[in-house]
């Protein structure tokens, strides 16, 4: 299953006290803090037809998305538009690395990632 990696522009790690709460407020549902391996957060997200699993992974360097569908890009741009610092995004193929901030909405975004793969 293909995946996507969002992590910091300026490569620091995530802030747990400013994710946790973003995830909490764009809709990211079941969250549990130290249940997956290698995630410190984890929980769903969900769109109409559409859902991924996101997790703040221990080391808080990255964002990881289960899948690069609608609910996928959606929850990047929500994201991204939730904190201040600038994203970046990646596949699992590393065929893309892409500045969120550069993108207005999802149906921009998917434009992006399909002429780079």
């Amino acid at each position: 299953m293909p995946f996507l990696l969002i992590y910091r522009a300026d490569q620091q790690p995530f802030d747990l006290d400013d994710v946790l709460p973003v995830m909490q407020s764009i809709g990211v549902s079941d969250i549990e803090m130290d249940r997956m391996p290698g995630a410190l957060i984890s929980g769903h997200y969900s769109t109409v037809g559409d859902s991924v699993i996101v997790e703040l992974k221990t080391d808080r360097q990255t964002v990881a998305v289960s899948d690069c569908g609608p609910a996928a890009l959606k929850f990047a741009m929500n994201l991204q538009s939730s904190l201040s610092a600038p994203l970046l995004m990646i596949d699992e193929n590393y065929s893309f690395e892409l500045a969120l901030k550069d993108y207005d909405n999802q149906g921009d975004l998917k434009t992006a990632i399909e002429a780079r793969v």
